[in-house]
């Protein structure tokens, strides 16, 4: 009788608990309503691409991400952005927190872009990937080979000699570097890293798109497997009362078929049922079941975290596990087997999660 009392006492608290929490949520439900974007739950799973062009340049960014406990970015990069990789993760941790995050960026340079290294002139020529400065490069072998023709040193060469010397000079004009430049050396990178940077933001808004889309769907399934959980407490809670109430038949039922001719003592009955009340009760349990119930569906709402809902699920399958423990009845026992299913499918959703 006091078992049951205090069962429904907290049933009672429990109920109340709800009602506030609804009335608070529809008072502030205008609140809510303007931060739904950023309370609602993300997918780990995404994926984004973006390019942009621009004088001859194309940056492809292509960002992919999956499942993971933490955040794990892996990047490929052209060798001329290697020193951009630390301001990229920066950026990339700022707007995923879990996952494995794949990110691959491509360059692509038309070979036919005007020189961009001499402003001052129109002598620059592109070679492919080579610029040259065609008046520099023939002012200086022009004075090479006359200061090789006037040189008392070259007087006893032959032709053939001479054509090989004046190829030598001509290599060496070919290697400094105010004469020729790759185009490597020509890169703007103050203004390729910005172009890099635009172009990444745009690849993870597509994925947060796409995030945010397969997040929806798991809030949904989410929502309905939590309200399977409780209806299975309820269904518990209605049980457990059955139960207490059929202890003591049971009880008497026992000791008859052990010994029928033994004269029973209702006073040694009533403590031992009490006693047996007292090991099967479940007040607490329920009790703290309804509460970690009520905060999984509070956080979906409010605050989505996926290692929130991993601890919450723990404390929920701990709960239903002792009330099994507990329990002397086969109608509660197949609802424990129910609940570990429902259980089991919610810490598989829970772990794609941001």
């Amino acid at each position: 009788m006091t078992r049951s009392a205090q069962t429904g006492s907290a049933e009672k608290r429990g109920s109340g608990q709800r009602l506030a929490a609804q009335n608070k949520g529809s008072s502030g439900g205008k609140k809510a309503g303007r931060g739904s974007s950023k309370a609602g739950i993300l997918s780990m799973t995404g994926y984004g691409y973006a390019e942009r062009r621009q004088a001859g340049l194309c940056v492809q960014v292509e960002v992919r991400c999956v499942n993971h406990r933490f955040l794990d970015i892996s990047m490929k990069l052209p060798r001329l952005y290697g020193s951009f990789e630390s301001d990229l993760k920066k950026l990339i941790s700022e707007e995923i927190t879990r996952g494995r995050v794949d990110v691959y960026v491509g360059r692509v340079v038309d070979s036919r872009p005007a020189g961009r290294r001499d402003t001052k002139s129109n002598s620059a020529k592109q070679f492919g990937r080579v610029q040259l400065d065609q008046v520099l490069f023939d002012e200086l072998c022009e004075a090479q080979t006359r200061a090789l023709e006037a040189s008392p040193h070259c007087a006893g060469l032959s032709p053939q000699q001479l054509i090989s010397l004046k190829a030598e000079l001509v290599k060496d004009v070919l290697r400094r570097q105010d004469v020729s430049l790759t185009v490597e050396q020509l890169v703007d990178q103050e203004g390729e890293q910005k172009i890099l940077i635009e172009t990444l933001r745009a690849a993870l808004a597509k994925v947060r798109e796409m995030q945010r889309a397969e997040g929806l769907a798991l809030s949904q399934d989410l929502q309905l497997r939590i309200s399977h959980l409780v209806s299975m407490r309820a269904r518990i809670l209605a049980r457990s009362k059955v139960v207490h109430d059929n202890l003591r038949s049971k009880l008497l039922e026992r000791v008859r078929k052990l010994s029928p001719e033994v004269v029973l003592d209702e006073a040694r009955v009533a403590s031992e049922v009490v006693l047996l009340a007292d090991r099967a009760d479940i007040t607490e349990e329920l009790v703290r079941l309804n509460s970690h119930l009520t905060q999984f569906a509070e956080t979906l709402e409010s605050e989505p975290s996926g290692k929130r809902f991993d601890f919450l699920l723990q404390e929920i399958h701990r709960e239903f596990n002792t009330i099994g423990s507990k329990a002397q009845d086969s109608e509660m026992q197949g609802v424990m087997i129910e609940s570990k299913v429902e259980i089991e499918k919610l810490r598989e959703q829970v772990q794609n999660i941001a």
